[in-house]
């Protein structure tokens, strides 16, 4: 399960039964996450809106770059 947060951590992995947290993904490639608001993964590909100071933005990336 991944979720967003406000800690160090904006975006990461976490165990759904125990809440621990299995790998931090703030930082993906290139892209630092800001603050990761709504996400959704289609066709193997994490789509994932960040809001940065000049508003919105989207990034897609391919579920092999969280592994």
């Amino acid at each position: 399960m991944f979720v967003s947060s406000n800690g160090t951590e904006k975006f990461c992995e976490v165990n759904p039964r125990t809440g621990e947290i299995i790998k931090d993904h703030t930082t993906l490639g290139g892209i630092t996450l800001q603050a990761p608001e709504k996400f959704c993964i289609r066709r193997h590909t994490l789509f994932i809106t960040d809001r940065v100071k000049n508003g919105a933005c989207v990034y897609a990336i391919p579920m092999s770059e969280l592994k």
